[in-house]
C-alpha cells in the first residue's frame, strides 16, 4: 500500500567536507562565485598524440556549450548510427562549461566527412580524423582551463596571482571534487552499499529524495518512488537521469534489489566505486594539508613519478636512506616524485608505519574493511576495485591571472594547465574559499 507522506532520506556526509584546509590557510581568500553561465568556464583537452589518418576509429573534436559527455556521446550515437558503447573518450567534461574534447567513433567504414554535417546548436566541429586506436579512460596529457569569477572587484586579481603563483610552486592538493560525488553528495554512499551487498540501501540512495533536495528537477519522481509508486516515479523520472530510470525499471519488471542493479550501465556503477575510493582518498590527504606535509613526504609513505602519460609510475617506498638523500628536496621541487595516498584495493601497494595506519583508520571510517574489497573483487572481478595509488598533489602549469570588465560586469579570469584526473574546482577552491569554507 502507498504511504501518504514520502520519507526522506538525511543528506549524506559530504565527502569534500574534509577539505577545509588550504594551501595558504592564512592568504586572503578573494571569495566571488564560478559557473554562473557556461561561458565562464572554459577547458579545452591536451592530448596524448595526434591521429594517424587511417584505422578504424574516428576520431572528432567537438568545441561544446552546454553539453555533458553523456549527451555528447548520445548525439553521436544517434548521428553516426552506432551504439553508445562503440564511443569513447579520455575524460569526463562538464556540462555547464565551454569544452573542447575528442571523443572516438568505432565504425570501420565511416567516412571523416560525415563529422561535419552534425547539426546541433550546442556544437562545433573542430576537426576529425582517422586513428587505428580507440581514445581510452585516462589517456590524456591534461586539460587548460580559463575561469572567470564573478562577483569580485577585477583589483581581486592582485591576490588571486600571489595565491596562484604559490600553487604553482608547490603544486595543489589533489582532491577530487564535488563532481566526483554527484548532485547530492551520495556517490560513495551508493558505492558504499554496492561493497556490502546492501542492494536495496544502495537503490535508497540512488532514487529516494533527500532533506534539501526540493529544488532538484528529479525530486518530484523521488517523492513519488517513496510513495511506492513507481509506474508514476518512472513516468516523471527525467529522461536524462539515466541509472535512475533503469533501476525503477529494473522493479517494475519485477526484479529484485540485486537485479534491478545490474540493469545499470557498468560504468555508472564503476564510477560508483571510484567515488568510494575518491571520498578515503579526501579524507587522507586532508590531513596531509593541514600538516602541511602534501607537498613533501615523511617515512613510510609511497612516492610516485610524475609522468606526463601516467606510465612508468612504479611507487617507490619512502624511508630514512631517501629521507637523507640530497637529491630528495630537488626532486620534490621539480615534481619529479610526489607522495601518494590510497585509492583502496586489494591490489593496491601498502604504505607503511604510521601512515599505513592513517590510511586504513580513513577507510574505516567510511564503514569499509579490505575485506569488503576483497569479497567484490573475488566476484566481480574488477579492475578498478583493485587498488591503485594516487599522488596528493599534482602541478599546475602555463597559470596567468588578469582583471577586468566586460557586459556582464567585473571579474578575475584564472587560467592554467593541469594533469589528467585533476579538478580544476579544487584550484579555484584554494584563491576563492577561506579555511574552512567548502561552500
Amino acid at each position: 500500500m502507498a504511504r501518504s507522506e514520502a520519507p526522506r532520506l538525511a543528506p549524506p556526509s559530504d565527502p569534500c567536507a574534509h577539505s577545509r584546509a588550504r594551501v595558504l590557510p592564512d592568504a586572503p581568500a578573494i571569495g566571488g562565485v564560478i559557473k554562473e553561465r557556461a561561458e565562464d568556464f572554459f577547458v579545452e583537452e591536451i592530448p596524448l598524440g595526434e591521429p594517424r589518418g587511417t584505422g578504424e576509429y574516428l576520431h572528432i573534436c567537438l568545441e561544446k556549450i552546454g553539453m555533458s559527455t553523456t549527451e555528447t556521446v548520445d548525439l553521436l550515437s544517434s548521428h553516426f548510427g552506432v551504439a553508445r558503447g562503440d564511443i569513447s573518450y579520455a575524460g569526463m567534461k562538464d556540462k555547464q562549461a565551454v569544452t573542447r574534447q575528442t571523443l572516438s567513433v568505432h565504425g570501420a567504414m565511416l567516412d571523416p566527412r560525415k563529422a561535419e554535417s552534425i547539426r546541433d546548436e550546442r556544437v562545433r566541429v573542430m576537426w576529425s580524423d582517422r586513428h587505428d586506436e580507440p581514445l581510452r579512460r585516462g589517456k590524456l596529457a591534461g586539460n587548460r582551463f580559463a575561469i572567470k569569477v564573478r562577483g569580485v572587484e577585477a583589483t581581486a586579481a592582485l591576490a588571486a596571482h600571489k595565491a596562484l603563483s604559490e600553487i604553482e610552486r608547490r603544486g595543489v592538493p589533489n582532491r577530487f571534487g564535488v563532481q566526483r560525488f554527484g548532485a547530492r553528495r551520495n556517490n560513495h554512499e551508493v558505492g558504499r552499499r554496492l561493497l556490502v551487498g546492501d542492494y536495496e540501501g544502495a537503490i535508497e540512495h540512488i532514487v529516494s529524495p533527500y532533506e534539501g533536495g526540493e529544488h532538484l528537477a528529479d525530486h518530484k519522481a523521488r517523492e513519488l518512488f517513496a510513495l511506492g509508486d513507481l509506474a508514476g516515479a518512472l513516468k516523471a523520472m527525467p529522461r536524462q537521469s539515466r541509472a535512475e530510470r533503469r533501476v525503477i525499471e529494473g522493479l517494475v519488471d519485477g526484479a529484485s534489489p540485486e537485479e534491478a542493479i545490474d540493469w545499470i550501465d557498468e560504468t555508472q556503477r564503476r564510477f560508483w566505486m571510484s567515488s568510494v575510493q575518491s571520498a578515503v582518498f579526501n579524507h587522507v590527504l586532508e590531513a596531509r594539508v593541514r600538516e602541511q606535509t602534501f607537498d613533501t613526504v615523511i617515512e613510510g609513505d609511497i612516492a610516485l613519478r610524475h609522468t606526463r602519460d601516467r606510465s612508468g609510475r612504479e611507487p617507490v617506498g619512502v624511508d630514512a636512506g631517501l629521507l637523507a638523500d640530497p637529491s630528495l628536496e630537488g626532486r620534490l621541487r621539480t615534481f619529479e616524485l610526489s607522495a601518494s595516498g590510497p585509492m583502496w584495493g586489494p591490489g593496491m601497494a601498502r604504505a607503511s608505519g604510521e601512515v599505513d595506519m592513517t590510511e586504513t583508520r580513513a577507510l574505516s571510517a567510511l564503514g569499509l574493511t579490505l575485506a569488503d574489497l576483497e569479497r567484490y573483487d573475488a566476484i566481480y572481478g574488477d579492475d578498478l576495485i583493485r587498488g591503485s595509488r594516487r599522488e596528493l598533489r599534482v602541478p599546475v602549469t602555463e597559470a596567468t591571472v588578469e582583471g577586468g570588465v566586460d557586459e556582464h560586469g567585473s571579474y578575475v579570469l584564472c587560467a592554467f594547465a593541469l594533469p589528467s584526473g585533476a579538478f580544476a574546482t579544487v584550484v579555484m577552491d584554494e584563491i576563492m574559499l577561506p579555511a574552512g569554507d567548502t561552500s
